[in-house]
């Protein structure tokens, strides 16, 4: 697979033939899930006054209900006019549409949902939707390799879907109770899709839980991560704001400057607080705390 950044300032071609998409100068993207048990409208206002300009909205039935893969046209069209009026741009679609290597699943379904939220994104001009790569299975049984082979080839037709609309498909991999446990596996999935819009999300808080260090995971994926979730860990568990747990931010954004990285960095802090208010005061302290360690001869930290 020829890995591209599709987050670069710069154009940047795969093969020298295609042109991919730039993102928005800003840098960075909070979650709605970190607001997953209020409505959009109040979760998008929240963004807002925390001074981050672009959500990466949930789309997780049962989970996080900002939108939903299996709506009606009638309600794509409420669900953009929610977001024209709130001023925040949206980046991506985290969306659950079902598993590829679900025997039990109706995999035209898994379809169906997963070209809804590519139709959604690109109606409002987003940088693209993000999947689950895969349901866990008993590897006794049934090898990694083949799930992976298995869930490759309509991951390849979405990512085809993706580039017709100006998209990236991304996998958030690996990820708790998913197919992909690793960073290696993370790179396996992709290099298996084999498309150069199908990108992955690296987020540091599903690294350290898989046991990896951070410096080690982002060697193996970094020509193929899309954007970064930023997240602390200690003892297995989320710590907020950023900067309470064990992961070394300061190092990681050198690393990620000194291998070229110029994508997003999202904000995902599942039921980090009680309230909409608390909530927003960690996203605050978090910006606040990165932009004070960001390297300081580094265009990443101007863009802070």
């Amino acid at each position: 697979m020829g890995a591209v950044n599709t987050n670069s300032d710069v154009a940047i071609s795969s093969g020298g033939n295609e042109s991919l998409p730039h993102p928005p100068p800003t840098r960075l993207v909070a979650s709605t899930i970190c607001f997953r048990r209020w409505p959009l409208r109040q979760a998008l206002e929240a963004i807002a006054v925390a001074g981050v300009a672009a959500a990466d909205v949930g789309a997780l039935p049962g989970y996080c209900d900002h939108f939903d893969p299996a709506g009606t046209p009638a309600d794509l069209e409420r669900w953009v006019g929610v977001i024209e009026q709130s001023g925040v741009s949206v980046y991506t679609l985290n969306a659950g549409v079902g598993a590829f290597n679900d025997d039990q699943a109706d995999l035209d379904g898994v379809r169906q949902r997963a070209r809804h939220c590519l139709a959604a994104a690109a109606r409002v001009g987003a940088h693209g939707v993000t999947l689950g790569p895969g349901m866990s299975v008993d590897r006794t049984v049934r090898p990694l390799a083949g799930e992976v082979a298995r869930v490759a080839g309509p991951f390849r037709e979405l990512a085809r879907e993706a580039e017709s609309l100006g998209l990236v498909l991304s996998f958030e991999a690996p990820h708790k109770g998913g197919l992909i446990l690793n960073a290696g596996e993370a790179r396996a999935l992709v290099e298996a899709v084999d498309h150069p819009r199908a990108r992955l999300i690296f987020d540091l808080g599903h690294h350290r839980r898989a046991g990896w260090e951070i410096a080690d995971a982002w060697q193996a994926v970094a020509p193929w991560v899309d954007h970064v979730h930023l997240k602390d860990q200690a003892a297995g568990k989320g710590r907020y704001p950023l900067g309470t747990g064990e992961i070394d931010f300061a190092a990681f954004f050198v690393q990620a400057a000194r291998t070229g990285y110029m994508g997003r960095f999202g904000f995902e802090f599942p039921d980090a607080a009680e309230s909409v208010q608390a909530v927003t005061d960690l996203l605050r302290r978090s910006r606040e705390y990165i932009a004070s360690i960001h390297p300081s001869n580094s265009d990443l930290a101007r863009s802070f």
